[in-house]
């Protein structure tokens, strides 16, 4: 997990709130998104209505399509600006013998364990 704190009770507590409505609106888009196809059930949800839908359909599709493009324009700027830069500083290569003394074994018992497949402990 690359964030260690905990969220706040008022953070949980907000963000629980927040993702129920969301799975309610969505529940209740696709009761009403149903109902409109049969004849038989006529409830209305803020009056939608089969044109409304096709609008929150399309609406819908256009913001994925803008959200796909706009990230992807950033990913293409990030790599273009920052795309050549090397930041990380890799640790050096550890030689056997620092192995063995932080072990506190010899160097042929860690020849022999780097050589075995299966380490019994």
């Amino acid at each position: 997990m690359l964030v260690q704190n905990k969220p706040s009770r008022i953070r949980k507590i907000v963000g629980m709130v927040i993702t129920a409505l969301g799975w309610l609106f969505l529940l209740l888009f696709l009761i009403v998104l149903g109902s409109s196809m049969s004849f038989e059930w006529n409830s209305q949800f803020f009056k939608l209505s089969f044109a409304n839908m096709n609008a929150i359909i399309l609406f819908t599709c256009l913001i994925i399509v803008l959200s796909f493009l706009g990230l992807h324009l950033w990913g293409k700027y990030n790599k273009r600006r920052y795309g050549h830069l090397n930041r990380r500083t890799f640790p050096n290569q550890t030689d056997l013998d620092e192995i063995a003394k932080y072990y506190s074994i010899s160097s042929s018992e860690i020849l022999q364990l780097q050589e075995e497949n299966f380490i019994d402990r």
